[in-house]
This record gives structure tokens, C-alpha cells and sequence, in this order.
């Protein structure tokens, strides 16, 4: 079974070192080269009112990094992630963890938009976003792209896709 817990410089460390196809053509668009990332993810791990959660698989091998933190605007937070090529190579099961904990957030943060940002060119960039949940917004000046996590208007909206399981009343 799939899991997430919070990430530490290890998951990081171990996860970057074995990057996705995708993923690394986003590191390298946004600091030239994966061991340039280090400093920028470290200061994400240690920002205030930020979360940073590693996604793994049965056998403890760190799939995916998901992060957010709060932007200039109060209604607003940043996403960040990034793939390994396990978690390329588990396809729907993957993704579907990867939108469940997207969604989750929207959840554990009512009223907030989740935007995310990337300066790759990658060729399957727009549907790789959209597979995990979010609609293209627009395109950058360098041609990087502008995506928002899609809304949720309530907790059933969860329930067809088995992204919420409403606790069980008789289980107590």
C-alpha cells in the first residue's frame, strides 16, 4: 500500500538522486542541475507554515516529494513537487495517491488556492499537471507554465473518485 509521511534531507537526498524524466527537466530549467536544487528544497523544508511530505511504496522507496508554503497573498499557497522514475513506473496507482493528497489540501485549507509554477519545456508538462489534479492557468514570459490546483467545492465531490472515505460511525 502506498503512504506518505513528512519528508526529511534524506527522502530529498535519495529521491532527487533517481528523478524522473519530467522532474529532472523542471530541476534543471529551475537551478541548472539537481545538486543546485539542495539549498532551494532545504530552505523550503525549514519555511514557516510549510509542509513538505514524501510519498513511498510498500517497500519504503520514496516515490515523490510534494511541498507547499504560503505566497504574498493569504488565500494563496505554492506547490511543489517532484517524481522519481519508481513513481512513473507505478502509473494510475501513483497518480491517484498524488491527487488524493492534492485534494486532501484542499480540504485541511478551506478558502486557499494552490498554485504551482515551472520554468520546463518538457513536452508532457501540461498533461502530467493535469493528471495529478490541476488546470493549466496560463503560460509564463519564458515559457514556463502557470497551474492551480482544481477546485473542490465540497467533501462529496471527493467520494466518486474514493479521495475522501467519510469516517464510520459503527466503528467505535
Amino acid at each position: 500500500m502506498l503512504s506518505v509521511r513528512s519528508a526529511n534531507m534524506d527522502d530529498v537526498h535519495s529521491l532527487f538522486s533517481d528523478l524522473s524524466e519530467i522532474s529532472t527537466a523542471e530541476v534543471n530549467a529551475d537551478c541548472g542541475s539537481w545538486w543546485k536544487a539542495l539549498p532551494k528544497v532545504a530552505k523550503l523544508l525549514l519555511l514557516p507554515d510549510s509542509q513538505t511530505d514524501v510519498l513511498l511504496d510498500e517497500s519504503g522507496t520514496r516515490l515523490a516529494i510534494f511541498g507547499h508554503y504560503p505566497s504574498k497573498r493569504p488565500n494563496i499557497r505554492t506547490t511543489w513537487f517532484v517524481f522519481s522514475k519508481p513513481f512513473i513506473a507505478r502509473g494510475l496507482a501513483a497518480t491517484r495517491l498524488a491527487r488524493r493528497y492534492l485534494k486532501t489540501l484542499q480540504l485541511s485549507y478551506p478558502e486557499t488556492e494552490f498554485h504551482s509554477y515551472t520554468e520546463s519545456t518538457h513536452p508532457h508538462r501540461d498533461r502530467w499537471f493535469v493528471l495529478i489534479g490541476m488546470d493549466v492557468r496560463g503560460t509564463t514570459k519564458s515559457g514556463g507554465g502557470h497551474y492551480v490546483l482544481a477546485e473542490t467545492h465540497k467533501i462529496s465531490d471527493l467520494e466518486p473518485y474514493g479521495l475522501y472515505n467519510p469516517p464510520n460511525p459503527r466503528a467505535s
